[in-house]
């Protein structure tokens, strides 16, 4: 009876050591979790505010053109005269020259004029499915599209069908 007891209680302590262990690991996991959450909703503020910064930048530095052809069309023209002109924000300045342009997910960004002139694109590359979706909600642009200015668009309603895990998005402005 006496060896009953004691292997009863050794098997409820391993029981509680073993939940125990499972609870300490879900907390692990959960505040992993809410880690990387917390992590990428600040790479896509991040983004957000970039994006909209080059944007005021660039139509306050072409105020007085009548269209976006200095940019040029390889993006980067584009991203040289940006960085001269000291339009990109400094946290988006990762490397070396027009190259060196880099969104939160050290994805590449380039800027050139658009397919009309008097428009201007902003590509950013390497951007995620869930920000793909956050982006595309930016109602400002004329348009947001995936892989190309003619790609697939992403803009609103669009965004759930047409982001993929890995996008290039094109924000074309006026």
């Amino acid at each position: 009876m006496a060896t009953s007891k004691a292997t009863n209680v050794t098997q409820k302590s391993k029981l509680f050591k073993t939940i125990g262990t499972a609870i300490v690991f879900l907390i692990i996991v959960s505040v992993s979790a809410a880690t990387c959450v917390k992590r990428e909703s600040s790479r896509i503020i991040e983004a957000l505010t970039q994006l909209q910064v080059i944007r005021m930048m660039i139509k306050q530095e072409f105020n007085s053109e009548q269209n976006y052809k200095l940019l040029g069309t390889d993006g980067i023209t584009g991203n040289t005269i940006a960085i001269s002109a000291g339009l990109f924000p400094d946290s988006m300045k990762k490397g070396d020259g027009a190259s060196g342009i880099k969104n939160p997910w050290n994805g590449n960004v380039t800027l050139k004029v658009a397919t009309n002139p008097k428009h201007f694109s902003i590509t950013a590359k390497k951007v995620p499915h869930d920000a793909c979706i956050k982006l595309g909600e930016m109602q400002d642009w004329l348009s947001i599209t995936r892989d190309s200015e003619s790609g697939a668009s992403v803009k609103g309603s669009d965004a759930s069908e047409n982001c993929k895990e890995n996008n290039t998005l094109v924000f074309v402005a006026d």
